[in-house]
């Protein structure tokens, strides 16, 4: 496997994020699925951490999603 690193936007990660958060959420402990969704989570949460600007980003991104899909919710 190669070790190259590839560019990744703060929105990308986000959902990413937000991908693995809905399969870790709607699928057993035990799954394939649920396994891998946690080490990616994993592993983008360290990548993140290790810039505190990025993280700031990141989180901002998430906030805003989730306000959105609250302001969605109540015009339905």
């Amino acid at each position: 496997m190669s070790n190259e690193r590839i560019r990744i936007s703060d929105s990308m990660i986000a959902d990413v994020i937000k991908l693995c958060e809905f399969v870790i959420k709607d699928t057993f402990g035990s799954d394939d699925e649920n396994i891998r969704a946690k080490n990616v989570l994993r592993k983008f949460v360290q990548h993140c951490d290790n810039s505190s600007e990025r993280s700031a980003r990141v989180s901002e991104i998430l906030k805003e999603d989730v306000s959105r899909i609250s302001l969605e919710d109540m015009m339905t």
